[in-house]
């Protein structure tokens, strides 16, 4: 800057805010994460919707959250994996990985159930392309249909039947003989009963370690539903304290001695063809379930809260959040909170997240594992992959058993499809100017490059635009930004927010902060600026 006279050079010169996470003047009235502050909503595509909001919380102070919208019959759909088996964890980055070498095009990932923090196995279900890979233990439900429907199921409930049809060793002897159970693919207890065993638990074996019997069986026929019928053989019988291998292909039913079930051991013998059956007493949300997780209290049920006394009391107070609720219309938001770090986020508590997904017109919602869990993931748009958005409140992401997927049946050409503003969430300071630039996105959600000729208005009148330069005016607020190709057609919008309000503003000359400089007169000085609000 060149100053032709003497002059005091103070801090307060208009600038860009350079933190996406600064606070801005009040949107809304204070609803479960508190007063909206700043908010940033962005197109991911095929109706899925990314926000990103900071809210003052009269309880708890700054919050700031994340979440994706999806609508009912797009291309995007919901996708549950719970790693590479059961058996073990992932943090957010290596899942969306393992789902992009399986295929995935992840847009979007966010973590679900709670899980042991030894195993990894989850505490409830795990439904995978419509194979059952995890029994549900009674803890409620997340499903998708094969249409990509949500719905919540609680006290969760699947039966296995498995009949001896006879013609082993034993001859007739066992035909007919039958056992029930539910403990599928979870970590043996002792005294819990029966557990049984497939390939998806481990590629090691059972890890069981106390003494009791198995029964390793070989799949004749049939895939493990929610509701169908495998045929299966008996290949080897066994007692010790030794975990069993299971092998592609294999299943495994074995029982601790300490659950007295020694006599249902006796009810096989090498040889014998036996009949599993699935059933879930006609729920017909289990039996059509493509995908499944998992998941905490329900605290939202109708429109409104449900009873706090049954919630896990562990889990009440102020916690970084993950949670998921549904709309009436069948629209599906995934929600995480950051918490546990004071001046960016601290957390809510569980009541404050009913309310939270309430305000956002989700008439059920289900709590998710929070804490260090909380992770969320997305490819913005402009972006060339999938990026965490969530800051974890360990400090790293934590390693964890079952996460949702959004992921896209489309296919990218190459040819740009929408437009995106790489500054699209900026903070502008009121009279400041910014350049504006662009990329495209293709109709498989990957970037490329933007048509030549884009040009860009304002819509709701902040600011003003000229010769691709954005310079906002002198009223707070959101600002959405249209894009147009003439050449091609292709357009898109985004969102900058002007703020006519700072907690502070520095000034750097020379790489040093300064707060005044005495020019003489034809002298020049290059600085830089930087301000933010709280």
């Amino acid at each position: 800057m060149k100053l032709r006279h003497r002059k005091l050079v103070t801090t307060a010169t208009a600038v860009v805010l350079v933190l996406l996470s600064s606070v801005y003047p009040s949107f809304a009235g204070e609803g479960g994460a508190g007063s909206t502050i700043y908010k940033n909503q962005m197109d991911l595509g095929n109706g899925v919707t990314y926000t990103n909001t900071i809210s003052q919380n009269s309880t708890y102070g700054i919050q700031e959250s994340h979440s994706f919208s999806t609508t009912p019959g797009e291309s995007v759909k919901a996708v549950v994996l719970a790693c590479d088996t059961i058996y073990g964890s992932m943090n957010i980055n290596s899942i969306v990985s393992y789902a992009q070498q399986l295929g995935y095009n992840v847009l979007a990932a966010i973590n679900s159930d709670f899980f042991s923090m030894s195993t990894g196995v989850p505490l409830g279900i795990v439904i995978e392309n419509g194979i059952y890979k995890c029994s549900p233990e009674g803890y409620p439900s997340v499903l998708f249909d094969a249409d990509g429907r949500a719905s919540v199921v609680e006290n969760t409930a699947v039966q296995i039947k498995m009949t001896n049809q006879g013609g082993g060793e034993a001859g007739t002897e066992n035909f007919g003989k039958y056992v029930m159970l539910t403990h599928f693919n979870k970590m043996r207890q002792n005294g819990a009963g029966m557990y049984l065993f497939d390939e998806h638990f481990s590629t090691v074996s059972t890890r069981t370690s106390s003494s009791g019997w198995a029964v390793k069986l070989k799949i004749l026929e049939g895939e493990m539903k929610t509701k169908g019928t495998m045929q299966l053989q008996v290949t080897e019988v066994y007692e010790g304290s030794s975990p069993m291998t299971i092998g592609s292909g294999y299943m495994v039913l074995t029982a601790d001695d300490k659950s007295n079930l020694y006599y249902q051991f006796e009810k096989f013998s090498v040889g014998d063809t036996v009949t599993l059956e699935t059933s879930c007493y006609n729920n017909a949300s289990i039996e059509n379930a493509k995908w499944g997780t998992g998941a905490g209290n329900i605290i939202v049920q109708n429109g409104a809260i449900t009873d706090s006394s049954g919630w896990d009391s562990a889990l009440l107070y102020k916690n970084p959040r993950s949670a998921l609720g549904i709309k009436a219309d069948g629209t599906v938001v995934y929600y995480e909170l950051d918490g546990r770090q004071p001046g960016h986020s601290n957390g809510i508590s569980m009541k404050q997240l009913a309310q939270e997904l309430i305000d956002q017109g989700c008439v059920t919602a289900v709590n998710f594992d929070g804490g260090g869990s909380s992770a969320i993931a997305a490819k913005l748009p402009g972006n060339a992959s999938v990026q965490v958005l969530s800051t974890p409140s360990d400090g790293a992401l934590r390693k964890c058993s079952t996460y949702i997927l959004l992921v896209s049946e489309a296919v990218s050409d190459g040819i740009p499809n929408k437009l995106t503003l790489d500054q699209a969430g900026a903070v502008v300071y009121q009279g400041a100017s910014m350049s504006l630039s662009y990329k495209a996105i293709d109709s498989g959600y990957q970037t490329t490059a933007a048509p030549s000729d884009v040009t860009a208005q304002v819509t709701e009148g902040y600011g003003k635009i000229q010769d691709q330069v954005y310079t906002a005016g002198w009223v707070a607020g959101m600002e959405t930004i249209s894009m147009n190709s003439p050449s091609t057609g292709v357009t898109g919008q985004a969102s900058v927010y002007v703020t006519n309000t700072l907690s502070s503003i520095s000034v750097k000359a020379g790489g040093q902060t300064v707060s005044s400089l005495s020019l003489e007169e034809g002298d020049q000085v290059q600085f830089s600026q930087t301000a933010t609000y709280n």
